[in-house]
């Protein structure tokens, strides 16, 4: 189901579309606490990063693993406002 589709039949869908991509423009990572990580694993270093937008909701975290350096969190930030590298 494309884009086009899903506004084609919910016409709603566009504040929605429009919303979600706001926030991804707004988003930065940032260092998650050890708290928050859920899924330690035995190769667990201490530092992970998690994507968060402008109000610090969170928008990512790599299914709690979190991500292993702020560069590969950024690229998916990059990714979702359509810089492709």
């Amino acid at each position: 189901m494309g884009l086009a589709s899903l506004v084609l039949d919910v016409p709603g869908n566009v504040e929605i579309i429009k919303n979600s991509m706001m926030r991804w423009q707004k988003a930065r990572v940032s260092r998650m606490k050890f708290s928050e990580i859920t899924q330690k694993g035995n190769d667990f270093s201490g530092n992970r990063w998690k994507i968060i937008d402008g109000d610090g909701e969170l928008l990512d975290n790599a299914q709690g693993y979190g991500f292993k350096s702020p560069y590969n969190a950024q690229k998916v930030i990059d990714y979702m406002n359509g810089r492709k590298k």
